[in-house]
């Protein structure tokens, strides 16, 4: 039996709220400890295998090949440009004071660990009958394909799956509209 961490916090069952990699940690969680998650929410989690995952992965190809140069902040800004848009590193600062620089120090942590771990993570429709909790799946209006992709796979996998698009946003939907991602959250919570 696995050990619900959760519960060892003294916490009852959570809607549990995962961005990006953090959405996948999440699915785990209802998956390997159902009784600990209450509700999932998603926020454009990147689900290999939907339609424009190799273009996706191709645009990343740049930032992974100046990581491996040694150009750190490069890697990251080349990565955060596509995924977040141009304008990341104001939006970063506004929502946490020196955000950018923080983010250009994390990018070892990114490529060799969190990058290969996506990669390798592995989740289909027979491990999603597993999630049986309310799920939402939250996007920005102005993300990707590839995000919003995940979106219609979403759907198959829970039909009854609610989905909430925050207007403006990318994939950085909570730094650049913290308002639109709360009142969804606020919204959906309310409801379970």
């Amino acid at each position: 039996m696995r050990r619900n961490c959760l519960a060892h916090l003294g916490v009852g069952p959570a809607h549990v709220v995962g961005h990006s990699s953090g959405a996948l940690v999440a699915l785990d969680l209802a998956c390997g400890t159902p009784h600990a998650v209450r509700s999932l929410a998603l926020l454009e989690p990147p689900l290999l295998g939907v339609p424009s995952t190799g273009p996706h992965m191709a645009a990343l190809t740049p930032a992974v090949e100046r990581f491996t140069a040694g150009d750190p902040a490069g890697a990251i800004d080349g990565l955060l440009s596509h995924v977040f848009g141009p304008g990341w590193r104001p939006a970063a600062d506004r929502a946490v004071p020196g955000g950018a620089t923080q983010a250009e120090s994390d990018a070892g942590t990114f490529f060799r660990f969190e990058l290969p771990g996506v990669g390798a993570w592995q989740f289909d429709s027979r491990r999603a009958e597993q999630v049986r909790q309310p799920v939402l799946f939250m996007m920005g209006s102005a993300t990707l394909p590839f995000h919003k992709e995940a979106g219609e796979r979403i759907r198959e996998w829970w039909p009854d799956s609610e989905q909430y698009v925050v207007p403006g946003a990318t994939h950085a939907l909570q730094v650049v509209e913290p308002a639109g991602v709360a009142q969804g959250l606020a919204q959906f919570i309310a409801r379970h």
